[in-house]
């Protein structure tokens, strides 16, 4: 399971440029909005994709809606459901951009 660093992340709004790359001959741009729900650990996340054809751009977006969870949070999620020895791996170890828990059943 890997998680984004939501620990220092929460209640901040923020703007993710994702690429900026050809795409069978056309411009494309992506980037995420992430928006927090007030006083929640939920946030809406809005995808843009931005592509350029025939000189004009057309933009679409798609909305998904998501809850961040804390590491001492989702630890206690994966004991309640019956996990245990739950155990973090951080980016500086495995290489991986996110930490990832580790646990057994």
């Amino acid at each position: 399971m890997a998680e984004q660093f939501y620990d220092d992340l929460a209640g901040v709004y923020h703007f993710i440029f994702t690429s900026t790359l050809p795409s069978h001959r056309h411009n494309t741009i992506t980037f995420q909005l992430w928006e927090w729900h007030r006083e929640s650990n939920i946030y809406d996340l809005k995808h843009f994709t931005m592509l350029q054809k025939e000189g004009e751009w057309a933009v679409s977006e798609r909305v998904s809606q998501y809850r961040a969870y804390k590491r001492c949070a989702l630890g206690e999620l994966a004991i309640n459901a019956g996990f245990q020895r739950v155990k973090w791996l951080f980016p500086e170890e495995t290489g991986f951009y996110q930490p990832m828990a580790f646990a057994y059943k």
